[in-house]
């Protein structure tokens, strides 16, 4: 259950630089509400996010911890947790989220994935791109801000929830061959 957020102030202008319906996708229904939501003035107030977060989400569901990339996240990420809520930093390098993109790749191809239409999460896989290190990783890649508009973020949130789930998942067995050895009686 994806949730978006951008300043109402900017609304206008991102949608005609970016070329995608943000007024029809913050009027839009989605999980708990619409699909982008807006925030009063021209930077989003994560005074805002954060009290969705405490007071809406954590009254609907058993939050364990939230992932975030480190990058302009400290006063977030200190709110929260003096709210109450475990914090875990999610490494945004190939060695933190080359797991997490093969498990998504995976649970895509056979078909365990839904978003229920979301066309916010629906445009971000549409931009997204993989990039492969020298040791066959791989991770996420965004378009350059500089020459586009396209974003991830949606998909890469989710690769953060995704790598805290398989941290805490007890790997599944091995499976034990079943082998018969069948010897030619003389």
């Amino acid at each position: 259950m994806p949730f978006f957020w951008l300043p109402e102030d900017n609304l206008k202008d991102l949608e005609r630089r970016t070329k995608v319906p943000l007024l029809r996708w913050s009027k839009t229904a989605a999980h708990l509400g619409p699909a982008l939501r807006l925030t009063e003035g021209n930077v989003v107030d994560y005074r805002t996010v954060r009290t969705f977060i405490t007071d809406e989400l954590r009254s609907r569901f058993h939050i364990l911890a939230i992932g975030y990339d480190r990058w302009n996240a400290t006063e977030t990420v200190t709110e929260l947790g003096e709210a109450g809520l475990e914090m875990e930093q999610v490494s945004q390098g190939y060695a933190g989220l080359n797991q997490p993109c093969q498990q998504l790749e995976r649970y895509v191809l056979s078909q365990r994935v839904s978003h229920g239409g979301h066309p916010i999460l629906r445009w971000h896989a549409d931009c997204v791109g993989i990039k492969t290190n020298a040791d066959g990783y791989v991770k996420p890649v965004k378009p350059d801000r500089q020459v586009s508009s396209k974003r991830i973020d949606g998909i890469a949130s989710g690769l953060n929830a995704l790598s805290m789930q398989l941290a805490r998942v007890e790997p599944e067995p091995v499976p034990v061959p079943n082998i018969r050895v069948i010897r030619r009686q003389s």
